[in-house]
C-alpha cells in the first residue's frame, strides 16, 4: 500500500502515549519522506502545526489504513491555498481499523427486524421507522419508537453518495431517551459486512468530516 494523492489524513498530537487532538487533511502530494497535506482547519482557523513534536498520522486510502509518526518540516502558502509539509520518521504500518471513527449525524432510516433470534410470533413486522444519530465503519447509534430487543437483527439499507448498500445489523444495546418516553436509543453494531463496504463507510465519514471543517473557514 502507498499514500496516494487525495488520501484523507487524521494527524494527531501525542502526548504522554495518549492522543490529545486530532486534525483532518487531505494529500495533495507525496516524494519519498516527506508529504505535503493541506493545512489543518479547526473552527475556520488554520492551525500551523509546530515543528518540535512528534505526530501520528494515519494516511486513509481506498486500500486500506497506512500509520506513521512524522514532524512537520514547514509550512507554505500557494496562492490562496495553505498547505504543510511532513517529514515521515519511520516506515509505516498498515493497521486495522477497529476503533472506528465515528460521525455524529442525523439520517432517517427504515428497517424490518428478522426472525433469525426470535421466534416469529415475537417479531413485530413490516417495515419501521428510525434516525441513525452517529454512525461508524463497525456499526451505529439509531432512535426508534420500535421496541427491539439485544440480539434482534435488523436490516436495511444505507445511501452514501447515491450509492445503496443491503446492511444487516445486531442490537447490542439499549436505553430509554431521558427526554422522551416515546422512543429508545439502541447501539448497532454490523453483521457479516465485507471490507469494501466498510471501507467505503469509513471513506465516506471522513471525506464529510473534511468537508464539514472546509466549510467552517469560509
Amino acid at each position: 500500500m502507498r499514500i496516494a494523492m487525495g488520501d484523507l489524513v487524521e494527524i494527531s498530537q501525542v502526548k504522554k502515549n495518549k492522543i490529545t487532538k486530532t486534525y483532518f487533511s487531505r494529500v495533495e502530494e507525496c516524494k519519498k519522506n516527506t508529504v505535503l497535506i493541506h493545512t489543518p482547519i479547526s473552527y475556520g482557523i488554520y492551525v500551523k502545526l509546530p515543528s518540535d513534536k512528534v505526530y501520528s498520522v494515519k494516511f486513509i486510502g481506498r486500500k486500506g489504513v497506512l500509520r506513521h509518526n512524522a514532524a512537520v518540516k514547514k509550512h507554505k502558502t500557494e496562492g490562496a491555498v495553505h498547505f504543510t509539509e511532513i517529514k515521515l520518521l519511520c516506515g509505516g504500518v498498515r493497521i486495522q481499523q477497529r476503533n472506528f471513527f465515528r460521525l455524529p449525524c442525523t439520517i432517517p432510516f427504515r428497517f424490518s427486524i428478522s426472525t433469525e433470534n426470535r421466534p416469529e410470533k415475537e417479531v413485530s413486522h413490516g417495515i419501521h421507522e428510525g434516525v441513525i444519530r452517529d454512525l461508524s465503519g463497525g456499526g451505529m447509534k439509531i432512535i426508534t419508537k420500535q421496541h427491539l430487543s439485544v440480539n434482534d437483527i435488523i436490516k436495511f439499507n444505507l445511501r452514501l453518495k447515491n450509492v445503496s448498500f443491503g446492511l444487516t445489523g445486531e442490537v447490542k444495546y439499549k436505553f430509554n431517551n431521558p427526554h422522551t418516553v416515546k422512543s429508545f436509543s439502541y447501539g448497532i453494531m454490523f453483521v457479516e459486512l465485507c471490507e469494501a463496504v466498510r471501507e467505503r463507510i469509513i471513506f465516506y465519514l471522513h471525506d464529510l468530516q473534511l468537508r464539514f471543517i472546509r466549510m467552517q473557514s469560509l
